[in-house]
């Protein structure tokens, strides 16, 4: 795997509160702290972002050894949406916090209802990037990431993310493995536009 040799974001933790929701109407029902939603495994609301190269090679990000949750398993750009945040507005500050990229906007990709043992998760999955996009293998190492988050980066093609996790070669989050077959899905029954071309 290719090793990620990132600049150190300076990230301070804080506590963040995040909504708790009716996974059915998306309603919010109460508040409670990040910790205590998975602790307690409740309904909240997340975000995936799906951030391909110009060669439409998918980013993704290897979790940080030091991470309570699945540390070492990679999965794409992900993130809580705050108490009172659009699940959009928890995307894009995801994607600067973690990746250091500020996009304009994002696509739109579908929505997802994550039903995990340990996750219970209601959100949106949107796309970023197209063939303008300047990310490729040779400045991967160029992107600023919070190292409290991730520990690497790869990008690769979808059939080889999907063939390697067949073969049990590589290591990704249940959340992601879902995210990528929902993704395959729609793409599919042509509801996604590939931006990648």
């Amino acid at each position: 795997m290719h090793s990620q040799k990132a600049k150190i974001l300076n990230c301070k933790k804080r506590v963040e509160f995040v909504d708790i929701i009716d996974p059915k109407t998306d309603n919010i029902i109460g508040k409670t702290t990040y910790e205590d939603v998975h602790k307690r495994n409740l309904w909240h609301r997340g975000t995936g972002i799906f951030v391909f190269s110009e060669k439409g090679e998918l980013l993704i990000q290897r979790r940080s050894l030091n991470k309570r949750v699945l540390p070492g398993r990679f999965e794409a750009t992900v993130e809580h949406v705050r108490a009172g945040e659009t699940y959009l507005d928890a995307a894009l500050r995801g994607l600067f916090e973690e990746l250091s990229m500020k996009p304009e906007s994002l696509t739109h990709l579908f929505k997802m209802l994550f039903d995990y043992p340990d996750l219970r998760e209601r959100g949106f999955v949107y796309q970023f990037g197209h063939k303008d996009l300047s990310i490729n293998r040779s400045n991967i190492d160029n992107i600023s990431v919070d190292l409290n988050e991730i520990a690497g980066l790869e990008l690769m093609p979808l059939n080889k993310i999907i063939s390697l996790i067949n073969e049990r070669k590589l290591d990704v989050t249940p959340l992601f493995e879902f995210q990528l077959y929902e993704y395959l899905r729609y793409s599919k029954d042509g509801l996604i536009v590939d931006l990648t071309v």
